[in-house]
């Protein structure tokens, strides 16, 4: 017969306080509530401050949150474990609203709780007779946006038009426990000059040793010109006050030589540790900014849109490109084999010879009997190994059918959710440095999606990309929901949903066809999918882009005009 504490026996008398901290710092906030409901002593336990400010600091640790975006020691209990719960409290909501995928067309909008109009955020006079152009970056955590405001650009957004300062500046948009601020607070500001290259991407990063510390870096590009211009800042949040913070002047540098053609879906630097990835048409370029070092590294592929994922010790592509589909993986080189920056330049030739890479792996994909096509999502940004990631897979009409654009109703869609990791050593030998293991793919799951409508879905990994982690928690997709007459023609309106697997327990589905070329696969666990249609977006459409917190239920529209820009909260 187990044996039940009494309630008025002190839990930390059996186990140290110290060990329940370290125990509750590993599960989930709703379990340790619901360890609470258990016995008057254990609710005592769970009932006490310190233990939630251990919480949230391990939530903050766990989803890689700005830690100043918590004042943990001004928070109450109520307001601390709100902010604990409300990664859990996301993916309950868009499970409750989930619908199988093949019903994706009948899949509720997922409204926000909070609309919060960001016209608001002009730090110049309405009527001062300029035209500009704004870019917002959401910091992870939900309580800080960066907007950069720049002259407005040309039409194709490859130009400045107008001569005027580029500035940046730091808003307060309230602790994530709660609503947002009706009226964010300005924090600080900084001009930065004028330039001629309109600005194309905005991140941040947090990972060194003043975790406090918040970089900031401006991407500003012009395709015309071949030319990219990076700008880092850095501002100390130490004490969040409401004066006026100093932005710090931590490096800038421009990259010529086989700038992107389309600027606009420019993916954004990476900044792992002190150093920076850049993408260009053909090549990475990874920066140190602090020595103010840099090495070129030539993929010999001219494919952009691509899929890419830095390490810090690995820079890995996924090539879905049929002629050299694969994943391809480059060893960050040792600090020697750096060169020195001169005069704030650097040039990344488009036509040098390609670094060979250290490893090449097939791409699994399930395959069809007739020509297939693929498209992976992959999580963007820095990642550690293991990670996952999704290959979707739909047949394609060849030849003329093809070159005309027609596709076959409900084009059903295969996919596979795989790991990439390092290999694990055998026997005793085995070494400490990982860039020194092979790396492997591993199928997880399959899935198939059968729409009832025309054209296979699409995955969106550029839609909010701080969403996905290295778990593809949150993965995103386009397709189309209806189709209606027009003339001459048919007109489609596509939505854009979040989707999950759900493991089934039961077999993969047989390939449809025997097949030998390399890559084909449907190995894994069956799984269903289920879908979350996303509020409708004020420019109206899927490309978009939006700056993400999963862990506080905050987006923020990332290069929206001011006058339809908006924050969503979908928790608050």
């Amino acid at each position: 017969m187990p044996i039940r504490p009494r309630s008025n026996v002190r839990q930390d008398t059996i186990i140290p306080y110290e060990l329940w901290c370290e125990a509750f710092a590993h599960s989930e906030p709703s379990d340790v509530l619901s360890l609470g409901q258990t016995c008057k002593a254990l609710h005592a336990l769970v009932a006490q401050r310190s233990i939630w400010i251990t919480i949230l600091a391990s939530i903050c640790a766990r989803h890689a949150l700005f830690a100043p975006s918590y004042p943990l020691h001004d928070m109450d209990l109520a307001q601390l474990q709100r902010a604990a719960m409300r990664p859990n409290l996301l993916q309950r909501r868009m499970k409750n609203h989930a619908l199988p995928g093949d019903r994706l067309n009948e899949a509720r909008e997922l409204g926000p709780v909070t609309i919060l109009d960001l016209n608001q955020l002009r730090t110049s006079p309405e009527n001062d007779g300029a035209e500009w152009s704004f870019h917002r970056h959401l910091v992870p955590g939900g309580r800080f946006l960066v907007q950069v405001r720049y002259p407005r650009a040309s039409e194709d957004g490859m130009a400045i038009t107008a001569q005027g300062p580029f500035s940046a500046t730091l808003w307060d948009l309230g602790v994530p426990s709660s609503a947002p601020l009706s009226k964010p607070i300005l924090m600080g500001a900084k001009d930065l000059g004028e330039y001629v290259e309109p600005v194309v991407s905005v991140v941040s990063s947090y990972t060194g040793a003043s975790k406090d510390i918040l970089r900031v870096a401006i991407e500003l590009g012009n395709s015309d010109e071949d030319r990219l211009v990076v700008i880092l800042l850095s501002v100390s949040l130490r004490q969040v006050s409401h004066d006026d913070l100093v932005f710090q002047d931590l490096g800038m540098i421009r990259v010529t030589g086989g700038v992107q053609d389309e600027l606009q879906e420019a993916v954004e630097p990476i900044i792992r540790g002190d150093l920076m990835l850049i993408r260009l048409t053909w090549n990475f370029v990874i920066w140190n900014f602090v020595a103010d070092t840099y090495i070129v590294i030539s993929t010999g592929i001219d494919l952009p849109e691509e899929q890419f994922v830095f390490t810090g010790k690995l820079v890995i592509l996924f090539v879905e490109w049929w002629k050299k589909r694969g994943i391809r993986t480059w060893k960050v080189p040792s600090s020697e084999s750096f060169k020195d920056v001169t005069s704030h330049s650097i040039v990344a030739p488009f036509d040098g010879p390609p670094t060979p890479p250290d490893h090449i792996l097939p791409l699994p994909y399930p395959a069809f009997q007739n020509y297939t096509s693929i498209s992976v999502n992959v999580p963007r940004g820095s990642l550690d190994l293991p990670f996952s990631f999704d290959v979707f897979s739909s047949p394609r009409l060849k030849g003329y059918a093809a070159r005309r654009g027609k596709m076959t109703p409900r084009t059903p869609t295969r996919g596979m959710r795989c790991t990439l990791d390092n290999a694990k050593p055998s026997g005793e030998h085995h070494s400490d440095n990982m860039n020194e293991l092979a790396l492997v793919v591993e199928p997880v799951l399959s899935f198939s999606l059968n729409p009832p409508v025309t054209g296979p879905p699409l995955p969106l990994p550029q839609f909010a990309t701080a969403m996905s982690d290295g778990n593809l928690t949150y993965a995103f997709m386009a397709s189309t929901m209806k189709e209606y007459a027009l003339a001459g023609g048919t007109g489609k309106e596509y939505g854009v949903f979040a989707y999950t697997l759900v493991p089934t327990g039961a077999l993969p589905a047989p390939s449809a066809g025997p097949s030998s070329r390399s890559g084909e696969s449907t190995v894994g666990q069956a799984a269903s999918v289920e879908v979350v249609r996303l509020t409708a977006l004020p420019q109206g459409s899927f490309q978009s882009g939006w700056a993400a917190c999963a862990a506080s239920g905050r987006l923020v529209d990332k290069d929206g005009p001011e006058d339809t820009a908006v924050l969503l909260d979908y928790l608050a």
